[in-house]
């Protein structure tokens, strides 16, 4: 076939127009988000070394305390000293998103725990009023600043109802919004990604995902969590990471404590992410606020960010 020469300007043209309507690349190392890569972003990350977004609970009395997960590796790190009550027991944890850590204890079921997240420092308790549908709460997840709970009854065996339930964080009221039927056991975690609630069946039951209306309580089941094939066995703690993974842990009397797993939220299919290391036992995870520092997405800050940053140092000048 004879090509006529005139299309060869044509698509010429039409590359220049796509060119200049493009746009430029956005700045690698830009974490100021203002199109240039300079010192202001140098600054912001060395501000932010070592920021880890992700938070974890060691629930191992006497030593119980605060830690930051690196999601990547996967490993731990102590948030300051283990300065807690006396005999408090945390089951679960949740970052509010300003700096505080809301913790329920099971020490005694009516208390929640204020902890700052910066510090890992008890700040002070009130005193949850519990309504007659339960009297525990096993799992928590902030949803444009309403605090969400799982509740269920304490020493029901593994098939209790459960219930969807708001706690008011200034009186300490806990609110029934509806029973989440289906899931026969206590809610090991809540995890909220800013389109869906999903829950994790716990107690003794092979784990199982699901979703919850948040206006009902309603549970909708997604699937049984499986690890290559099988079920991972008892489940606690559920929390989507800032790079949008959803994570778990394996409760305290599981084999795998202390490692730290994925979940398709569509299938349940888990992986293993590793040991995080220690002796002590993780119980409760929470995402904080994002590291500003973070240049590669990867939820903390480090080397890897210093180097794209310098990588692309001079973009956008």
């Amino acid at each position: 076939m004879h090509l006529s020469r005139r299309c060869v300007p044509v698509a010429l043209h039409l590359s220049l127009v796509v060119s200049l309507h493009a746009g430029p690349a956005p700045c690698g190392g830009d974490v100021t988000g203002d199109g240039i890569t300079d010192f202001e972003d140098l600054s912001t990350l060395l501000d932010d070394w070592v920021c880890l977004s992700m938070y974890g609970w060691e629930g191992t009395a006497p030593g119980e305390s605060l830690k930051v997960i690196d999601t990547s590796v996967p490993r731990w790190e102590q948030v300051g000293p283990a300065q807690t009550p006396e005999l408090m027991i945390i089951s679960e944890i949740e970052h509010d998103g300003v700096g505080v850590i809301w913790a329920v204890d099971t020490g005694n079921n009516t208390l929640l725990h204020r902890i700052d997240a910066s510090t890992g420092e008890w700040i002070n308790t009130m005193t949850m009023s519990l309504p007659p549908e339960g009297n525990v709460i096993t799992a928590m997840e902030f949803v444009d600043g309403v605090l969400y709970a799982g509740l269920t009854t304490e020493g029901g065996g593994v098939t209790v109802d459960t219930w969807l339930s708001i706690i008011d964080t200034v009186t300490g009221e806990v609110s029934v919004v509806g029973e989440a039927s289906g899931v026969g056991s206590p809610m090991g975690g809540l995890a909220w990604n800013g389109a869906a609630l999903y829950g994790l069946s716990s107690g003794g039951s092979p784990p199982t995902l699901f979703t919850l209306d948040i206006n009902t309580g309603v549970a909708s089941e997604v699937a049984p969590v499986m690890l290559d094939g099988a079920s991972p066995g008892n489940m606690t703690a559920l929390e989507f990471g800032p790079n949008g993974v959803l994570y778990a842990l394996p409760s305290r009397n599981n084999p795998l404590v202390n490692h730290l797993l994925s979940i398709d939220s569509a299938t349940g299919i888990a992986a293993d992410i590793g040991n995080m290391g220690g002796i002590g036992r993780m119980v409760a995870l929470t995402t904080g606020e994002p590291c500003e520092g973070d240049a590669n997405g990867d939820n903390t800050t480090n080397f890897f960010d210093l180097n794209d940053l310098l990588d692309a140092w001079g973009c956008g000048l």
